[in-house]
């Protein structure tokens, strides 16, 4: 008996639309200090912004803009203030206010992007309202060892050894807290280089290097 040949339909425009839009994903990283999370953003970033699938939120932050750190918006408190609609997420954290511009998000998920934003860890439950309707959306924690972070921050010298406890100390509680809320984690752990730190985190946010 000869089997049916079965003429598979052309897919339509919607149809078209909607398999676009699969593709979009919302990122939330963030990581406790002396992880590397920084380095590691950095350095996924030249591989990631050449295939056009990626978009990196430019974060609003009351600092200015050559304050040092990572590239931002800098605004004042009364700036942002007056911007606060304007933000799908936002929060104070050390004397300063982080702002994520919902336009930015939205735009890029719009046109089929995978969105990378830096967040902190009381903004992963709102994150998830306001778009796990709209893609997926994975919190990726970067941490590392204690010994190893105090070994990092030991060597900024920025803080005293009790100082240095006490971050440790609250990275530990973040991390279980984080656990927690995230209704979908992927853990980085940066203990050894840089190169192998950068290829565990563009693996969390599903690149591969070509």
């Amino acid at each position: 008996m000869g089997s049916a040949l079965v003429k598979k339909a052309k897919p339509t425009q919607v149809e078209k639309i909607e398999e676009k839009q699969d593709k979009s994903a919302i990122f939330l990283v963030l990581g406790p200090s002396g992880v590397g999370k920084d380095t590691l953003m950095d350095g996924a970033k030249v591989y990631i912004l050449e295939s056009g699938d990626y978009v990196f939120i430019k974060r609003v932050i009351t600092r200015p803009a050559d304050a040092g750190g990572e590239e931002h918006i800098p605004a004042t408190v009364e700036e942002f203030e007056k911007q606060k609609p304007d933000f799908c997420l936002w929060w104070g954290a050390h004397g300063l206010f982080y702002g994520i511009p919902d336009k930015a998000v939205r735009d890029a998920l719009s046109n089929n992007k995978k969105v990378i934003v830096n967040v902190s860890r009381g903004a992963i439950g709102d994150a998830q309202d306001k778009f796990g309707n709209i893609c997926p959306v994975t919190t990726v924690e970067i941490n590392a060892s204690p010994n190893v972070i105090r070994n990092r921050l030991t060597s900024r010298g920025r803080e005293s050894p009790e100082e240095i406890e006490e971050r440790i100390r609250r990275g530990e509680e973040m991390s279980k807290s984080v656990e927690q809320v995230a209704k979908k984690l992927v853990r980085v752990l940066n203990d050894t280089t840089v190169e192998d730190g950068v290829n565990a985190f563009l693996k969390a946010i599903d690149y591969e290097k070509k």
